[in-house]
């Protein structure tokens, strides 16, 4: 009995201790995350193996009874340490593989102790297996629920920062408009008083003439100030409707640009159309192509310093056919995030030179909704200090010339 003394001694503090101590101290290690799993289900193999080794050197009756540690390690390792369900399955069938070997061969028991043995191994197994299944599907679930609450809880944060940049913008705009609509309406109340008392002396004077006209000039800006409110209100509700007629894009960004030469001029400003030699025929809202091709361009005149340059050019999309409309100016140009803010409803850029230019901020927005409107697009394309290229294409379908047209009409856009 002591030569196997000895022998369980050697493997219980010679070979099973020092390898489980070895383990503990790798773990404070950070190589250990990554193969946490594979040295966990040695230590169980370690600790299993160690007393599958004892009940084949040990003579009976200690060879028969010494199996009953394999149950605690199985257990152990499904259900307490809550190894990976795959892990802990493969330690539990090794462990029991090695047994049956033990038992069977190297180390024979009798019949009835192998079926009591076996009855108490292969309960722990499956239901070892069993626990630590529905333990992992349960984890599963919880992480997905966890996580899915984390993703809105995120989302509704995102959305309430959205909603509350709208609220400030929507803020700001309502104090913009209080100036934009407040100067011109004094303008036209100050002026009517002065005729209405006929301050300076009876109305047939050239004076009032010139009174007269800065009424007029007010109540139009006025008016196209609302009238944009108007439009971007309904727009945003979803009831602005089209009123199709058929028209040429060159004609009207002709007429559109003559309202703007004397700015342009004023501001020494190169102002230049250029336009296709056959006309571009379109089904679409006259009035609100027009508002569009105004509201581009004068965007483009408004921000472009003294001396500058603004090239507006009528063509066809070389891929699509369809019309397109393009302004590129040498202006001050926009970052990437104020290109995405001047198309948002009611947001404005704020710099030191667009604080002092006059409007509501509502001409990009306006047109970003009558492009997708007639099912178009808008695009902005700006580099700081350098300038911004404004490109509003219309589908090919509104597009009266077709794509066949266009290419016979213009042979070096076929060979490209």
């Amino acid at each position: 009995m002591k030569p196997v003394l000895s022998e369980v001694m050697l493997i219980r503090f010679g070979v099973v201790i020092p390898l489980l101590l070895c383990v503990a101290g790798f773990t404070y290690s950070r190589h250990f995350t990554p193969v946490a799993e594979s040295l966990l289900s040695f230590t169980f193999l370690v600790a299993g193996g160690g007393i599958i080794a004892m009940t084949i050197i040990g003579p009976p009756p200690a060879s028969h009874w010494y199996y009953a540690g394999l149950p605690i390690v199985i257990i152990f390792s499904s259900i307490v340490n809550r190894l990976h369900y795959t892990f802990s399955l493969a330690v539990s069938l090794v462990l029991l593989a090695l047994y049956q070997v033990s038992a069977i061969i190297l180390n024979p028991v009798p019949l009835p102790v192998l079926v009591n043995n076996n009855f108490f191994l292969f309960f722990s197994v499956g239901m070892g297996a069993l626990t630590n299944y529905v333990q992992e599907y349960m984890l599963r679930i919880n992480y997905a629920k966890t996580r899915l609450l984390e993703l809105e809880k995120n989302r509704s944060v995102l959305l309430r920062k959205k909603a509350d940049a709208a609220n400030r913008a929507k803020t700001e705009f309502l104090a913009n408009m209080s100036h934009e609509l407040r100067t011109p309406m004094n303008a036209i109340m100050g002026f009517s008083e002065v005729m209405k008392n006929e301050m300076f002396g009876p109305l047939g004077k050239d004076r009032y003439v010139e009174y007269a006209e800065d009424i007029h000039l007010s109540a139009n800006h006025l008016l196209a100030i609302i009238s944009d409110i108007l439009d971007l209100a309904k727009a945003e509700a979803g009831t602005m409707t089209i009123d199709e007629s058929e028209f040429d894009l060159c004609e009207l960004a002709t007429e559109s640009m003559r309202i703007l030469r004397a700015e342009a001029g004023m501001k020494g400003l190169a102002f230049a159309l250029s336009t296709p030699a056959s006309p571009l025929l379109l089904r679409a809202d006259q009035r609100l192509v027009r508002q569009m091709i105004i509201n581009v361009v004068a965007n483009a005149v408004k921000f472009t310093e003294p001396g500058g340059k603004v090239d507006v050019t009528v063509s066809h999309d070389a891929d699509t056919g369809g019309g397109l409309f393009t302004v590129s100016d040498t202006g001050i140009g926009m970052t990437k995030d104020e290109v995405q803010r001047c198309v948002e409803p009611f947001a404005q850029i704020e710099s030191a030179y667009t604080r002092n230019q006059p409007g509501a901020g509502l001409g990009l927005p306006m047109v970003a909704k009558i492009m997708a409107l007639h099912g178009g697009y808008f695009k902005l394309h700006s580099t700081v200090g350098q300038g911004t290229t404004a490109i509003a294409g219309f589908p090919l379908e509104r597009t009266l010339t077709t794509q066949g047209d266009y290419r016979r009409l213009h042979p070096a856009a076929q060979s490209n």
